[in-house]
């Protein structure tokens, strides 16, 4: 298929650009004899005049105007006889230039080879195959943030794997300044770090943090080694690092069946397959974060929750975070279980 449409590419761009010049050009002396020799003739105007080599050479003919004297008709038929061949070369040339601008446009989108504008986007720097397809399904199950544009960027990828339009593909290494400018990280409110290793992971963290405007992207990054996680650390920015955590869930359903399960789905925005035992999650419970305008008491804001149908599960005080910390702890956000975003 891409065989085809580069071949059929290279052919629209061959007829557009032949003998271009010479068709505006003959269109333009043509206008112009027209033009003076109906304006002499008939004593046109030189709207009237154009309007009538207009509707003459695409053959619609309203009829409107037409010439009356001898020489005004000769004229008309030399406009006539040369127009229609013309006008359609002129209209051909036209739709041929659109249509290889259209597929220049659709190919490059395809192969990664564009370069987007795009504001308040979210960017995905590497690509996992089944678990960057579920980073990015979760985030379009989400129906707050499903409408913001994803823009995955990989340097192992062909062409894109997906055909919805508000997934866009950039193919680079993610730690270039290549793959920092054509996916415009610097406008960007969420940026994914998912490299091959921790160092690449690393290299790009420090690639996007360089190129962040003056309202910085929240930047999530996916650690292998724990030992890592302190260069994350060091770098400024609004940085989150997330580590493997399969460990600690083997552990701790070991020791209380199904707590993994229950994790999973909570952390999910669709219920997920997450093993034998029959997940019911009608609501599409989850986790959420809310940021407080003021600090509030942690047992108050629990309660006025609970009346709204959320459970309070924790929050966050003086930059420390804290898990169902005391009732009477001033906090400045809170996390809660519910089935949608407050």
């Amino acid at each position: 298929m891409i065989f085809l449409l580069n071949k059929f590419k290279a052919i629209l761009s061959l007829v557009s650009k032949y003998n271009s010049l010479m068709i505006v050009g003959g269109v333009s002396l043509l206008c112009s004899f027209s033009l003076v020799t109906m304006m002499k003739f008939e004593g046109w105007g030189l709207l009237e005049s154009f309007w009538w080599f207009c509707v003459t050479i695409t053959t619609v003919g309203y009829g409107d105007l037409f010439p009356i004297t001898i020489g005004g008709k000769v004229c008309a038929l030399v406009v006539m006889s040369l127009g229609i061949g013309l006008g359609a070369l002129l209209i051909g040339n036209i739709a041929t230039s659109l249509m290889t601008k259209i597929i220049n446009r659709n190919h490059k989108k395809m192969n990664g080879l564009g370069t987007y504008l795009l504001k308040n986007h979210i960017v995905i720097m590497g690509w996992r195959g089944d678990d960057t397809k579920a980073i990015i399904n979760n985030i379009m199950a989400d129906k707050n943030r499903s409408e913001r544009p994803i823009i995955v960027v990989s340097d192992s990828l062909e062409t894109n794997p997906y055909t919805d339009n508000k997934v866009y593909f950039v193919k680079s290494i993610i730690s270039s300044e290549d793959a920092c400018l054509r996916s415009n990280v610097a406008k960007a409110d969420k940026v994914i770090i998912y490299g091959e290793d921790d160092n690449s992971t690393i290299f790009t963290t420090l690639a996007v943090t360089h190129f962040d405007d003056d309202d910085p992207a929240q930047i999530i990054t996916y650690i292998k080694n724990e030992e890592n996680v302190k260069h994350i650390k060091r770098i400024k920015g609004d940085v989150s690092v997330v580590a493997p955590v399969i460990n600690d869930m083997i552990v701790q359903e070991m020791q209380d069946k199904c707590v993994s399960e229950l994790i999973t789905t909570l952390l999910s925005n669709h219920i997920p397959n997450t093993g034998n035992t029959i997940v019911d999650n009608a609501n599409n419970q989850t986790i959420y974060r809310k940021d407080l305008d003021n600090s509030r008491y942690y047992g108050i804001i629990s309660e006025e929750m609970r009346d709204k149908g959320y459970l309070v599960i924790g929050g966050i005080s003086g930059g420390i975070l804290l898990v169902n910390p005391n009732r009477d702890t001033a906090v400045n956000s809170i996390f809660v279980i519910g089935k949608e975003r407050i």
